[in-house]
This record gives structure tokens, sequence and C-alpha cells, in this order.
């Protein structure tokens, strides 16, 4: 297969360094478009970055699969590009991780549409190098072969699912490949359901115990002329036969699943809310943790932040100390018909499925004027105890490949996210702060004699990019009538160190 080196590299990067952490973007070379899937660490300090770039070859504009080196302050060292006019990679930008590293090797299940206009799918193995060591090719006479996942097996295969779908007839089957250790096919699985048969799959575990098979994804349920999307856990059998099939909510789908030291499992994904922002339907982000031995009893359910056109849950991981970290997105402009400003979100659940603490992060990368959706994709533990972030953004011409990386505390560098702690974590100390009304449109009212007798208290407002927008001396009521509509954090400090905030909604 071909690839491409560039050794000049035009690079349009945003950085601010810290002690843990660095944040990056970057464009490659007359590329239309970059779109961000996955990042590892591979070594101590060193990243692999595995996307999507579109290029004009032949005078077609064509998706190619990039993977690319980055150093350890999250430099780009180099790039290898794969896939031509003739056969090109597909992108899905509901499909969270869409790479899976084990080893010292990078594995990736997805589409081509080849030179005969026919979707197939691919299973390929990468090295450290960004090099194919192997590629698959999965052939079906009457459906698409849409590959959406890999995960290894127990017996030290690998299991790939994702969809088939029926050119001709609304018939959407969820894809179950097993193969052995070089990828070569053994056995496949169609899994229908019932009318209508709709269904798919974007990620894959098996239980190392029972050896049965967990897909998460969505499932449309209702009629062959009526039917509404729901979110989908497949249980099947080592073989893929099903067991069962479970939604645990309302509209909606699942993007991630997990399993846990406790080997139980946990999805996240979005449900859709009955609340209608003029044509835009709304979300909440939901998770939802569950035994696959008795699955239709979850052993809790989450429902997380506002109800809003975009918020979502997209990736989960697991801590060193067997928190869950659900990496999100959330926008509430949209409520107050102002262009949407999604902010990146960081949610630690502990075990019983309580919220410990919200983080949010800012990264527009665009005028402030301007909509754009940014959302996670992976978040991946790193060596130093941190973790590494692939973001994917859209709504832009070109959008740039973006890269976080955070360290144990989830700092990820910029002085407004790296001087305070989470917002619940600030909460949690023992100051009794009120803020009310919150939203608020004129004025904000806070309650806190123990912290407003202190004379060295500075009241001041930052927007959500961490710009001051208002300051003032210890006061119990603030004006903020002149204010834009929008999301302020309210944040109170004695002398320099900052000692609560609170986050306020200005409407």
């Amino acid at each position: 297969m071909r690839f491409y080196i560039f050794t000049i590299l035009l690079i349009v990067t945003q950085s601010i360094y810290g002690q843990g952490g660095f944040k990056r973007q970057f464009k490659l070379p007359y590329s239309l478009n970059n779109t961000t899937k996955n990042v590892f660490e591979t070594t101590p300090g060193n990243y692999l970055v595995c996307g999507i770039v579109v290029d004009t070859l032949n005078g077609f504009q064509t998706n190619r699969l990039a993977i690319m080196g980055l150093n350890s302050q999250g430099q780009l060292q180099w790039v290898k590009k794969y896939g031509n006019y003739k056969f090109e990679y597909l992108d899905n930008s509901l499909i969270a991780k869409w790479f899976y590293k084990e080893g010292n090797f990078i594995y990736h299940a997805g589409c081509v549409r080849d030179s005969n206009n026919k979707y197939i799918g691919v299973f390929i193995k990468f090295n450290f190098n960004g090099d194919t060591i192997w590629q698959k090719r999965f052939y079906d006479l009457s459906n698409y072969v849409i590959p959406q996942m890999v995960t290894g097996s127990v017996d030290n295969g690998f299991l790939i699912t994702g969809m088939f779908e029926d050119p001709i007839n609304p018939n959407r089957t969820v894809l179950l490949i097993k193969t052995d250790i070089n990828g070569n096919e053994l056995w496949r699985k169609k899994i229908p359901k019932a009318i209508p048969n709709l269904h798919d799959a974007k990620v894959i575990l098996q239980d190392s115990v029972t050896k049965k098979i967990i897909t998460a994804g969505y499932q449309y349920v209702g009629n062959a002329s009526s039917y509404t999307g729901y979110p989908s856990i497949l249980i099947l059998d080592s073989l893929g036969n099903k067991l069962s099939q479970h939604s645990y909510t309302g509209p909606g789908l699942f993007t991630d699943l997990i399993q846990t030291k406790d080997k139980k499992f946990i999805a996240v994904g979005a449900e859709k809310q009955s609340l209608m922002v003029g044509a835009l339907e709304t979300y909440k982000s939901f998770a939802v943790k569950f035994d696959i031995n008795t699955p239709y009893s979850p052993l809790w359910y989450l429902s997380h932040d506002k109800t809003t056109p975009s918020n979502a849950f997209n990736t989960v991981s697991l801590t060193k100390n067997n928190d869950v970290l659900i990496g999100g997105t959330l926008d509430t402009m949209l409520l107050y018909n102002s262009p949407s400003v999604n902010l990146n979100r960081i949610t630690r659940v502990n075990k019983d499925g309580f919220v410990v603490t919200d983080r949010y992060y800012n990264y527009n990368p665009f005028p402030i004027n301007q909509s754009y959706y940014m959302s996670p994709m992976s978040l991946n533990l790193t060596s130093d105890g941190g973790y590494i972030s692939a973001l994917q953004i859209s709504n832009q011409t070109p959008n740039p490949y973006f890269i976080v990386k955070y360290d144990s505390t989830l700092c990820d560098s910029s002085v407004f996210y790296c001087q305070t702690v989470g917002l619940e974590e600030l909460k949690s100390n023992n100051y009794k702060l009120k803020i009310y009304p919150n939203p608020a449109k004129d004025v904000l009212n806070i309650a806190s004699e123990e912290l407003l007798a202190i004379e060295t208290t500075t009241i001041k407002i930052t927007d959500v990019l961490g710009r001051s927008v208002l300051e003032l001396q210890g006061s119990q009521q603030i004006n903020i009538k002149e204010l834009k509509n929008g999301i302020y954090f309210l944040q109170l400090y004695n002398k320099e160190k900052l000692i609560a905030v609170e986050k306020v909604i200005k409407e």
C-alpha cells in the first residue's frame, strides 16, 4: 500500500506550555479537511495520532487515513497517508476511538469505497512508525460491509463489529466478524432484529470470564413506516448468537463502552429530550452500568447536565483508582439564540454512579461569533498518570487536528484551567457559597457571610475563554446587565488565591 512522507510540513500550531499538559492544533499541507479520531502514547512521551485527511488526488477530493507521530510537547514529527481516489477510506463522525491499540501495534477496522463504488470492509495492522504490517479486506455479495470498531478476543484473535447495509432495501444488520491473530476471517454473523431491521454497533468488547460479546450502538424501534432511534446494547454468546438487546432509556444512542475492574460494563451516549429549540432536538448526556449476567436491571443510571441541542457523552475510560472518566461536549448558547460554543467536558464518576467533578474547557479555534462543533473522541491514560485526548472538530474548512494532553489533575497547561481545581471540587470546600438567581438577567446575589467577611476578597467574572469581564471587591450583589448572554465563571479570591468558583449563566 502506498504512503507519503512529508518531510516539509506546513503546521498551523497553537500551544500553551505547562508542567503537565499541552494542547495542539495543526493542519496538513494542502488538505481540505483534517479529522482527529484517536491518539495513543506509544513510548513514554511519544504519541501516535490517527485520523482522516481530505486531499485532492487526480482532481477528486479523497478521504485518506493519516497516521502521525508527535513528540513529548505535541509537535508533529512525521505523517503517513493511505488511500487514493480509487480506494477511499470513509469517515464516520459518530464513532469514538475508531482505532485500537494492543501491545506494540495499532489496529483499524473501517470501510473503503473502491473503484467500483462498492463499500467493502478493511482491517489494518500498523506499527508505531505508521507502517502497515497487513491489510485484510471483507466483501459481501449483497450488502455493503461497514466495520466500525475492533477489539481483541479472549483467544488472541480479534472481533470486528459495525453493520451490513442493504443498498436496495432499508435493512441494516449488525456486523460481527471473528478473525485470527493475523486478521484472517474465521467466521461472520449478520445479526438482524425485528422490523424495522435497522441497527448498528459502534464499539465491541468480550468478557474474559463468560466469553460473551457485548456491542453498543443504536437501534430503530417502531414499525416499517415509522420508527425512532434508541440506544442499543447487544449481548451475544462467544459464537455471535444473540442473547438479548437493551436500550435502558428513551430515544438516543450509545457511543462508547468499557468494562470495569469488577467485570461489569458501562455504556455512555446521549438521550433525546422532549424540549425543542426551534427546529433543533435537545439531548442530555447519560451513562449506564450493567451486569451482562443480569442485563435487564441496570446497576446505576446517570442523566447529566443541561437539556440543550448539544449535550453528549462521547468516550469513557477508567482512572487508576477505578473512577470512571467520561469525555463529552456541552453547548448552552443555542438556548439563547447565540452562536454555538461547544465546551469540552470531562466528568469524573465514582463506582456508584455519582458525579465527583466536572471540568469544562473552551477550545474554540474559530472567531467568537462563529458556531462550531467539537467533541472528544478518546481519553487514553498515559504513563505519567495523565491523559491524552483526540478532539474532532466540524463546521469549518479546513478543520484542524486537535490534541490535548492533560496531567493527572486534568490540567491542560492553560493558566485558567490549571490555577483552579474542578468546579465540584471547589464547591466541596467549607465555604457556604450560594449564587442566585442562576440563570440571571440583571443582578447576581452572593450569599456567603464567611467569604465576604474577608477584607481581601476579590470577585472576578470571566467568560468561557478565561477573559476577565468584571472585577470588584467583596460585594453581595453584582450588576451583570451589560454582559452578553452566555456562560460565565464567578471566581472569588482571597488575596491571589482562588478559593471558590461557580458557573453562572446570563440570560
